[in-house]
């Protein structure tokens, strides 16, 4: 909570710089699953610019904080919207259950199982014309699977299958849930910003929202895709 307060209070200054302290300016965020986005757009095309400051100036430094505590940030093609994202290590509290089409793939934890899931979800995809790019959601999924293999089978799980579902939401965005065999997932946040490898922060860089939840007698990593072009 106090990171998210830093950074909105940093992208408030940005935007104040930019219009002046009667200018008007508008503050929007969004918590989806494990990650939070704010976003302030001023209305302003110029596009503000990471610098470093000297130790004699008085302002300049609110970019290098937000830079340095956020996920990621960024700034609209206009220029008019500045956002930045934060990845919390806690599980999402109440994950999205409301569908309009899903599909379920059983997968077997060995080493053929990204591979397998790639295949049978290509084919899933296009029964359920979702209306995304199909190549990025199998790509993402890939890395799910990868990772619940390497990293979430525990031990006494040896038969046990990996359970993939493809949803698709009332918004129309596709959920891919991977759901492996332990029951937590320390150091989420540092796996997603590519500390621990580049698998999921690949996927995030591919467009998905991450998240995790505890799921049965495990948990499950769910990636977010959006029906259209994403900007990253």
């Amino acid at each position: 909570m106090e990171s998210a307060e830093l950074l909105l209070t940093e992208l408030v200054t940005n935007a104040l710089q930019h219009t002046g302290s009667h200018g008007f300016f508008h503050v929007r965020a969004e918590l989806r699953g494990s990650l939070c986005r704010i976003e302030v757009n001023d209305g302003s095309a110029e596009r503000p610019k990471l610098r470093e400051a000297t130790l004699s100036d008085e302002s300049g430094r609110g970019l290098l904080l937000v830079d340095a505590i956020s996920h990621s940030w960024g700034v609209s093609k206009d220029g008019a919207t500045t956002w930045a994202t934060l990845v919390s290590d806690e599980p999402a509290v109440e994950p999205d259950t409301d569908f309009v089409c899903e599909r379920a793939l059983s997968i077997s934890p060995d080493a053929n199982a990204a591979a397998a899931a790639r295949v049978a979800a290509r084919t899933q995809l296009a029964i359920m014309s979702w209306p995304g790019p199909h190549n990025v959601a199998v790509d993402v999924l890939y890395v799910l699977v990868r990772n619940a293999v390497e990293h979430g089978l525990a031990e006494g799980s040896a038969g046990r299958k990996l359970d993939v579902w493809l949803r698709i939401n009332a918004r129309g965005e596709l959920l891919v849930d991977v759901q492996d065999h332990t029951c937590d997932f320390p150091r989420f946040e540092q796996a997603v910003r590519g500390e621990l490898g580049r698998g999921l922060w690949g996927a995030q860089r591919l467009g998905a929202v991450l998240s995790w939840f505890p799921a049965g007698h495990g948990k499950t990593v769910r990636a977010i895709l959006q029906p259209g072009p994403v900007d990253l």
